[in-house]
């Protein structure tokens, strides 16, 4: 079962999904992030296969990008942008193909946080209710330094 998983998953990477003005695929392991203003940095410690980026179908580069990271039997979608001049379907063609090959790798539930106080946001909110999703709870994130030691 295993093998049929990882077959399925070279087959889907390998494949972009495509759109009349852009197309939609995941980084390969050594590619690097594209730099369109986004701020997230290239690193190495990258898993730059649970990248996807929307290119345009036109010339090429890059219209929008979304990060997402494996968890303990679910994955998180942790951080989109687009160019302001990207068309509003990319949101969706992004959401549909990272989800295609998040459950591709056998993941078969995804989370991620919004705040419905940013309008942004509240837009992704009622796409991933309209992809079948819903809203878990009211929540807060909370952020910290991993070098505690001195602190507790």
């Amino acid at each position: 079962m295993i093998e049929v998983l990882r077959l399925l998953h070279e087959m889907e990477h390998g494949s972009p999904r495509y759109s009349a003005t852009y197309y939609v695929r995941s980084l390969d392991k050594y590619e690097p992030i594209p730099q369109f203003g986004h701020g997230i940095p290239d690193s190495p410690l990258s898993q730059k296969d649970w990248i996807w980026v929307a290119y345009s179908s036109l010339d090429d580069s890059p219209l929008a990008i979304l990060v997402a990271a494996p968890m303990q039997q679910l994955a998180i979608l942790v951080r989109a942008y687009g160019i302001p001049s990207a068309p509003k379907s990319i949101w969706l063609g992004l959401l549909r193909k990272s989800l295609a090959d998040i459950y591709s790798r056998g993941y078969t539930k995804y989370v991620t946080m919004l705040s419905l106080e940013r309008p942004e946001e509240a837009k992704l909110a009622r796409l991933v209710i309209r992809a079948g999703g819903s809203k878990v709870s009211d929540c807060s994130l909370f952020m910290g330094d991993t070098s505690v030691s001195n602190r507790l």
